[in-house]
């Protein structure tokens, strides 16, 4: 494969990043490629974090290999500035030739006619539903049509630190960890039995190093485990998660924290770093999105030993679910640019080459969502490629316009009854956050 011969140009401007020197040569490395390319394709994505340097890596050697024909010039944005973006450029039709979005906000555009149809590119490159797994493609496609087309898949996931594990148990607690019977509670009894109190935070050793801020998809994640969502695709402005599965759901979230030995809480506090916290080998778990695999798993920090699996089910009845957004390439309406025929066939070439090597795109804190690439060694190797394997327990977003506007206070109100930031009971705290759920929702077309 192409992509696996690195040229030394491409990959001296990646390494580069982190001077002035390296920086202006691949600016002027980058000039001359456009300068060259018979086409320059735009392409908008929210990739900023430290997987920035795997889309990064991907875009300049498809730059490279196309010398003289395609050059394709991103825009990286933060996830709130990419989406502004994009509502913005609706206004004066200046969207690009292509954009990396949430599968979670296709129903949205869909709904709002902002969305090309897909279909014949996703024929031209001969992709269809037998290459995936789950749902990945069935959360792209309307009315028998693709208005996207799916890249990823991003769950909600619990990890772990092996070195944590008491030595006579070690196997033991693997094998229970990865097991579909692990339970919160089960959990909750492990962490109590790693967790080495110090009336100094740094010298504490904590059962969990508790993400405070993704206690929304841990409570989607329970409601998910019990086969409820947070709203009926058939009536989509009225969110319905404060059903008694909403309530158990949030109650299950707020038990972790709450876990005490000897009086003495057992998780990390609120507005403690989780993730510093876990990679300094002082939590046997964490919680966290797909995305923070790579520094969880360093193989380089001999602090930790991470293992990757979908998050305990809340009770012996419930399914392990979890719930998980993903990434899909989506073309707009009101591209700035004519989508000619020669437009199309170069967007088409860059999203294949992208899918082709998602295996080195997977690397960057991703789980695979085509059957192909989560069958190729180099990705089974993963610490997480296993998680491919299991998509049937990842639940998507509902397919409906409203979703995002409708999960967007559960964050704020689980969070503040998990942290006991008021005396509102439970069923109080959803009740408001449904209210302004459905609020927010009444007010869109």
């Amino acid at each position: 494969m192409k992509f696996k011969r690195l040229l030394t140009a491409a990959l001296a401007c990646v390494l580069g990043f982190g001077s002035i020197v390296g920086f202006t040569a691949c600016s002027n490395n980058n000039d001359k490629l456009e300068a060259a390319a018979d086409l320059t394709v735009t392409f908008w994505h929210p990739i900023t974090g430290p997987d920035a340097e795997y889309m990064q890596k991907l875009i300049k050697n498809f730059n490279t290999e196309h010398e003289g024909k395609i050059f394709v010039k991103d825009s990286a944005n933060a996830e709130d500035t990419h989406y502004t973006n994009i509502s913005n450029s609706f206004n004066d039709n200046s969207s690009p030739d292509l954009a990396l979005i949430h599968k979670s906000r296709v129903a949205y555009y869909e709904h709002n006619d902002k969305l090309r149809d897909m279909t014949a590119l996703t024929q031209d490159l001969k992709l269809d539903s037998s290459l995936y797994v789950g749902d990945s493609w069935t959360a792209c496609e309307f009315d028998g049509k693709m208005y996207a087309v799916p890249f990823d898949v991003l769950p909600t996931l619990l990890f772990y630190n092996r070195k944590l594990f008491p030595k006579d148990k070690a196997e033991e607690w693997e094998a229970e960890i990865r097991s579909e019977d692990f339970t919160i509670a089960r959990m909750c009894e492990m962490m109590q039995e790693v967790y080495k109190h110090s009336s100094r935070a740094a010298q504490k050793t904590y059962g969990m190093a508790f993400n405070y801020s993704s206690t929304d998809s841990m409570f989607i994640s329970f409601l998910n485990q019990q086969g409820e969502n947070v709203l009926d695709e058939s009536d989509p402005k009225t969110a319905t998660y404060n059903s008694a599965a909403g309530v158990a759901a949030a109650e299950t979230v707020k038990s972790i924290p709450d876990t005490k030995k000897d009086g003495n809480k057992v998780c990390s506090d609120s507005g403690s770093d989780h993730l510093n916290t876990y990679k300094q080998g002082r939590a046997l778990f964490t919680i966290d999105g797909i995305w923070s695999a790579p520094g969880a798993c360093d193989s380089t920090n001999s602090k930790v030993d991470t293992g990757v699996v979908r998050l305990p089910k809340m009770n012996a009845e419930a399914t392990r679910n979890v719930s998980g957004d993903g990434h899909c390439f989506a073309m707009f309406n009101s591209a700035k640019n004519s989508m000619d025929d020669e437009r199309k066939a170069a967007v088409a070439e860059f999203v294949q080459y992208l899918i082709d090597n998602s295996d080195y795109w997977c690397k960057g804190g991703k789980i695979a969502a085509r059957s192909d690439i989560a069958d190729k060694e180099e990705y089974k190797a993963l610490e997480w490629g296993h998680i491919s394997n299991e998509l049937q327990y990842v639940i998507s977003p509902v397919k409906v316009y409203t979703y995002n506007t409708i999960i967007d206070p559960i964050g704020k109100y689980v969070s503040d009854y998990v942290e006991s930031k008021n005396s509102k009971t439970v069923q109080q705290a959803l009740n408001d956050a449904v209210k302004d759920s459905n609020s927010k929702a009444a007010e869109l077309n």
